[in-house]
């Protein structure tokens, strides 16, 4: 719970001050292009304007010695303005005067306060962009198992978050770091937070730039399994010795789902394997979506946030992203978390997608040259657009020679051959994408 609140229009401002300790990671026989710091921060300052603004304050005579931006756990870091460049700031006196009654929020060092940024909302960014981060900064500073309270400085339009991103927040942020529940600076208008100590965390440490060698990834995802297990006294680490190799499908609830989930299931216990079929949605207990992914041997979903969970499965098994290679974007974020987590990873590139109750009579019926057409026309609108309905939404068929190959290598610990394709637009414009099996 947030200190009491007190007004005010003038008062002396402390000096800021910072104990940072710069910290490398080296990947792939480079290093990170940006320092990272661990930071503790006393006398720092946030104000929410009476708009909504929200602003971080410094202040005092040391020489600019503290870090800008000041290191936060994820890629937006947060750059700071010294009080004494506010106009309401009076040079003579040292006095913040503001034009008018602003609420005073204090929070003292009795109870120890991580500051945090704006995960994005979703399950990607926050696991990679912070609990890991924040899992490394409170073992940092010997925080870890503190109680520490955990604030977050809110930007978005959604104050505060929607129900769903509170919950992955309170599952994979709250739950394993502390007892308290997050605390969000975000509806206050006209509302000036003072920090009298506060810890901050890292700077564009991620589980997608973390070396690929390190064990930073596979220490945090443990821990958080560990916490998991002593405070609910459930099991949820799986011991494979004995057992058949089990095979998961996430079949998605909205889009991306395979097709031909009951021919590619059928296949697959045909070649001796246990399955398993999962939606994996967002209010599912997250205790189950730990336990569903420790159990997996092999992990094969279509192009989707789900696959941010491989850091919990077990070293050395493997996963497998399905992509429609007419349509999606591709970039290589699973790819290096696979590397991050030590995980085989698998990419086929399925020719066939449909697409289900189209908007408008012009998204029917639609083949892949003619998505093509409509990808390089960004004035032809359907459901959402061509990009946002069909290269995101199209459902999938998972070829049974691709999954073949998949259950084979994810057994037989055979690393996937990667092969780059390069398709013509019906414009004559190349398409290109890169298969993995």
């Amino acid at each position: 719970m947030a200190p009491p609140t007190t007004p005010f229009q003038s008062f002396v401002v402390p000096n800021t001050s910072f104990e940072c300790t710069p910290t490398r990671w080296e990947i792939k026989g480079t290093y990170y292009p940006y320092a990272l710091h661990y930071c503790k921060v006393k006398n720092f300052w946030v104000k929410v304007d009476p708009n909504g603004f929200m602003e971080y304050f410094v202040h005092g005579a040391d020489n600019n010695t503290y870090p800008d931006p000041i290191a936060m756990p994820n890629r937006d870091a947060i750059r700071l303005r010294k009080f004494n460049n506010s106009p309401f700031y009076n040079h003579a006196t040292k006095q913040l005067a503001m034009p008018q009654p602003y609420k005073l929020i204090k929070y003292t060092k009795e109870v120890p306060t991580f500051l945090f940024s704006s995960c994005l909302p979703n399950t990607w960014f926050t696991l990679r962009g912070c609990s890991l981060p924040m899992y490394h900064a409170l073992k940092h500073w010997n925080l870890l198992d503190s109680n520490v309270r955990l604030v977050m400085l809110l930007d978005w339009p959604d104050n505060p978050p929607k129900n769903q991103t509170q919950m992955l927040f309170k599952n994979f942020i709250q739950f394993p770091l502390t007892d308290r529940p997050i605390e969000y600076l975000h509806s206050s208008k006209g509302t000036l937070y003072f920090f009298e100590e506060a810890y901050v965390g890292l700077n564009s440490l991620s589980m997608d730039s973390v070396p690929m060698n390190s064990s930073l990834v596979r220490e945090w995802s443990d821990y958080v399994i560990d916490r998991y297990e002593a405070k609910t006294s459930e099991t949820i680490r799986y011991d494979p010795t004995g057992k058949k190799p089990i095979v998961t499908f996430i079949n998605r609830t909205k889009n991306r789902r395979f097709i031909n989930l009951n021919e590619i299931v059928n296949f697959t216990k045909s070649l001796n394997f246990d399955v398993q079929v999962s939606e994996f949605y967002f209010e599912q207990d997250p205790i189950e979506q730990l336990r569903l992914m420790q159990n997996s041997t092999i992990f094969i979903s279509a192009h989707g946030m789900q696959l941010s969970y491989m850091v919990f499965m077990r070293p050395n098994t493997s996963i497998t992203e399905v992509l429609y290679k007419w349509g999606m974007t591709y970039k290589e974020t699973y790819l290096q978390l696979s590397e991050a987590s030590n995980i085989r990873y698998f990419r086929p590139l399925t020719e066939e997608g449909h697409w289900e109750q189209p908007a408008e009579e012009a998204c029917k019926g639609v083949n892949p040259e003619d998505l093509q057409a409509c990808l390089d026309n960004p004035s032809h609108r359907c459901k959402g657009g061509c990009l946002d309905y069909w290269s995101k939404a199209a459902n999938m068929v998972l070829p049974l020679k691709s999954l073949e190959t998949i259950l084979k290598k994810g057994i037989s610990g055979e690393k996937p051959k990667c092969k780059f394709h390069s398709f013509v637009r019906t414009n004559g414009k190349n398409f290109a994408a890169t298969e993995c099996l």
